[in-house]
């Protein structure tokens, strides 16, 4: 396996313009960047299956990466219940899972470090 992190640049460098622009490549790379666990790469995956028209995939994508803590995806999965394309208990789930993830990386030592900022 690569780096999640490396996918993520590679599609980054096609969307970006930096390279002539390969849809397929982008996904690709885009793909295994999220396999890897980059929810950020996850999240775009969702943005481009809506330019496709595939909101309901779209929303699973986002799903998954609002569980790992990105904050854009939730913020999408939650403009997704408000206009009906999920249901409550699948909106809920999220929240929990999207809530969970930011308590359980919290610290006493994070709290601090912000403060003395």
């Amino acid at each position: 396996l690569g780096s999640s992190v490396a996918d993520f640049n590679i599609s980054s460098i096609y969307v970006q313009g930096y390279v002539e622009m390969d849809k397929k490549k982008v996904i690709h790379h885009y793909q295994r960047a999220a396999m890897g666990g980059h929810e950020r790469a996850r999240h775009n995956l969702g943005c481009r299956e809506v330019d496709d028209g595939n909101i309901h995939r779209a929303l699973k994508h986002w799903m998954i990466a609002a569980r790992s803590g990105h904050w854009g995806s939730m913020d999408n999965v939650r403009k997704g219940y408000d206009r009906g394309y999920i249901k409550k208990v699948k909106y809920e789930n999220t929240l929990l899972a999207y809530q969970k993830y930011h308590d359980d990386i919290k610290s006493k030592e994070r709290d601090i470090a912000v403060v003395t900022k």
